[in-house]
């Protein structure tokens, strides 16, 4: 078993899936809004780009495996609801109830009691913006942590891949089939997060990785992949940028994240920039959208009054500087620090 305390990559980890998430909805916003004023070759790159990036969620799904399951952490449920989940409910009620709001401003420019009163009922009913889904989603991941570790720390190695691998085949494998097969399979309801949470463990502690060139095929491979299937119609997704069969329970995605998991858990010097940001990456996946809804919305920096690269590098620069020095700040505020970002 490999040493508990060597989570140093850890660390790059958050940071990559971080910025990808960033690049990612950089990306992806202004195709669900502009797509047809891109020429063939511009959507092409622009979806190339954006699935480079469907790796991001599963990772940090998995960091949370590796960080929570970890045998000698303790985690009773009163340090797991005042800790944590206090903390994602408190960023639900916060942001996401300032972002439903601030979606109810862009349409008529009116401030109202009755505006704010429905970004409450919005926010209590999931219908914020797209990204705070993972939010949501969290809490249920955490609120069953207590039981997967008591599973973890003492089921066999054996009955642990017997399971991981029953995961992979009901929440991963089976739903790619039928996206080509038409299969009428009935099974018990497993996620694919609790998947990720699990393989994340069984990588760091029991040293479950791809070796380099393994890790980089795979890689390659998916690149190659990715530019292949966008000339099969089947493949596209309309008025996204999304391509099908890439969805976060993809196998395919399942093996890009561990290439990519394996790749960074090489890592074992620390970095200044990285550990700088690595507290702040919470913060910058809860913020980022509102700078890019306002250079889209607001500020017009879009395809419409500016080349595809030019509003890319704008945004993104904008968004990246933007969500880093809005989380650096609000986290100097002892309050936020503690139960917010």
């Amino acid at each position: 078993m490999e040493n508990e305390n060597s989570t140093v990559y850890l660390n790059y980890l958050r940071v990559f899936a971080a910025f990808a998430v960033l690049m990612l909805h950089v990306i992806c916003t202004p195709v669900m809004y502009y797509q047809n004023l891109y020429l063939s070759t511009e959507l092409f790159w622009v979806r190339f780009a954006r699935n480079l990036m469907n790796w991001c969620v599963p990772v940090f799904v998995m960091i949370t495996g590796v960080l929570f399951l970890n045998p000698s952490k303790e985690l009773p449920l009163s340090k797991l609801f005042k800790k944590y989940i206090s903390r994602f409910v408190l960023v639900i009620f916060t942001f996401g109830t300032l972002y439903c709001f601030m979606e109810l401003l862009f349409s008529d420019r009116n401030i109202t009691l009755g505006k704010f009163l429905l970004a409450v009922k919005n926010t209590l009913t999931g219908k914020s913006w797209d990204h705070m889904w993972y939010v949501y989603m969290v809490i249920g991941l955490y609120l069953l942590l207590p039981p997967m570790k008591i599973f973890v720390n003492n089921v066999s190695d054996k009955l642990l891949y017997f399971t991981l691998g029953i995961l992979f085949l009901f929440s991963s494998i089976i739903p790619y089939l039928q996206q080509f097969m038409d299969l009428n399979l009935q099974f018990p309801c497993v996620s694919i997060y609790l998947f990720y949470l699990l393989f994340g463990y069984v990588i760091h502690y029991k040293n479950f990785c791809l070796k380099k060139i393994f890790a980089v095929i795979i890689l390659i491979s998916y690149c190659i992949y990715i530019s292949l299937i966008q000339f099969n119609s089947f493949f596209l997704i309309e008025n996204n940028a999304f391509l099908r069969t890439l969805g976060y329970e993809s196998p395919i995605v399942v093996f890009v994240a561990f290439a990519i998991f394996s790749l960074c858990k090489n890592i074992k010097n620390e970095s200044r920039i990285i550990t700088f940001m690595a507290p702040l990456t919470f913060g910058i996946y809860i913020m980022h959208p509102f700078f890019i809804n306002f250079c889209y919305k607001v500020f017009h920096i879009t395809i419409e009054n500016y080349s595809l690269i030019i509003s890319l590098v704008i945004v993104s620069l904008i968004t990246i500087i933007g969500s880093l020095f809005a989380t650096w700040v609000l986290r100097l505020i002892p309050f936020v620090r503690r139960h917010i970002l």
